[in-house]
């Protein structure tokens, strides 16, 4: 499915599946922390790299399978096959879940206006430090999304394919989105520190970092995010499956 083309959603409560899409990008601030991490989350592992958050939004608040807007709209992220789109009062929200059973949530919202995106990622169940596998390694399978609104008056939403490896035992994790049209391929490297990880990012020309979580027994899955100062068209949420 390509990129869709929203125009000015003004109905409540649509829902539309969009188990493949692609999207141009979208606007949004860079990664920070939050505050609000899920009780006992412990990311960190004292060996003096970055400490991630299980939950974290470039805007809002992200906590357990809940999204705050930056307007106060809350949105409850349900178990959904691919991702999911909904129009709201305040805007329209898309993410995905890591399958019908799946722990992690991740997404975009872009303003009625047309004119703000904010990504987020969040779940349930986040792996502890002493969770994380220490030797081994693993791929994982899943989506990135993206969404851009900056003119006022159009939108465009959709998912690509994303996939990492992971190697436990030299604490490193590597991603790659796959490269459809008005979604171009983003290359992610990074370490693992604790329950989380981060790293750098490149699109093009374009540099950023990512950042993101494991969740469930032995990190079963991953989620994030990925952001670029200069070009935030290319940001990103994503989430995937150890396979």
């Amino acid at each position: 499915m390509g990129f869709m083309d929203i125009g000015r959603l003004t109905a409540v409560g649509l829902a539309i599946c969009l188990a493949m899409g692609c999207s141009s990008g979208g606007g949004g601030n860079h990664f920070r922390a939050q505050s609000d991490k899920p009780s006992g989350d412990e990311s960190g592992d004292n060996s003096g790299g970055v400490v991630v958050p299980a939950s974290n939004a470039t805007a809002g608040t992200a906590s357990g399978q809940t999204y705050v807007t930056p307007t106060g709209a809350t949105y409850t992220l349900v178990n959904v096959t691919g991702t999911s789109m909904s129009a709201g009062n305040d805007g329209t929200l898309t993410y995905g879940s890591n399958g019908s059973n799946g722990y992690a949530r991740y997404g975009a919202w872009y303003s009625k206006a047309h004119t703000t995106t904010e990504y987020f990622y969040t779940g349930d169940n986040p792996t502890q430090a002493n969770q994380v596998p220490s030797s081994g390694t693993a791929t994982y399978a899943g989506r990135a999304v993206r969404a851009n609104t900056t003119d006022g008056v159009s939108a465009s939403s959709g998912s690509t394919p994303v996939s990492f490896n992971v190697d436990f035992a030299a604490k490193t994790i590597n991603g790659v989105t796959e490269e459809r049209a008005g979604f171009s391929s983003v290359s992610m490297k990074g370490n693992i520190n604790g329950g989380g990880f981060s790293g750098s990012a490149t699109s093009g020309t374009a540099k950023g970092t990512f950042a993101g979580h494991f969740y469930g027994a032995d990190a079963a899955e991953l989620a994030g995010m990925a952001t670029f100062a200069a070009d935030a068209k290319q940001n990103m949420a994503f989430g995937a499956v150890k396979q």
